[in-house]
């Protein structure tokens, strides 16, 4: 006695789409503590994830971090039973997301009107 019950996801799905003024500040964050060699754009993705529900309503960034290290051997798929990663990595994204919320809080003052003019913006395109 059991029922089967398929979730056909008949809401609709939203791309990730990175908002220019924190791409800007994170590309300059990331050259600052990094070096110049440590940013490259991503080619599209038809991969999923529900940080794009997020990115709809609010500015938002998604970053992928870079984990592949042929040297020590890490480097499989996401979600293989060979996945590994440079852990070296995980240090880079610390210091990366660490510096980019620090430089946004400073420059707040700036930022936080645009962001609340393209949250109202994006707020009011979703409700009609």
């Amino acid at each position: 006695n059991c029922r089967v019950v398929f979730n056909t996801y008949s809401r609709p799905h939203f791309p990730i789409i990175n908002d220019e003024d924190l791409t800007g500040l994170a590309n300059e964050v990331i050259k600052d503590e990094l070096g110049e060699g440590f940013v490259t754009r991503a080619n599209p993705s038809m991969g999923s994830d529900s940080f794009a529900v997020y990115t709809a309503q609010w500015p938002g960034l998604y970053l992928m971090l870079g984990i592949r290290n042929e040297e020590l051997g890490s480097g499989a798929a996401l979600h293989s039973t060979m996945f590994d990663l440079d852990e070296e990595a995980l240090k880079n994204g610390v210091a990366v997301s660490y510096n980019v919320i620090h430089t946004l809080i400073i420059q707040s003052r700036n930022l936080i009107p645009s962001y609340l003019a393209k949250f109202n913006e994006n707020h009011l395109q979703t409700k009609t």
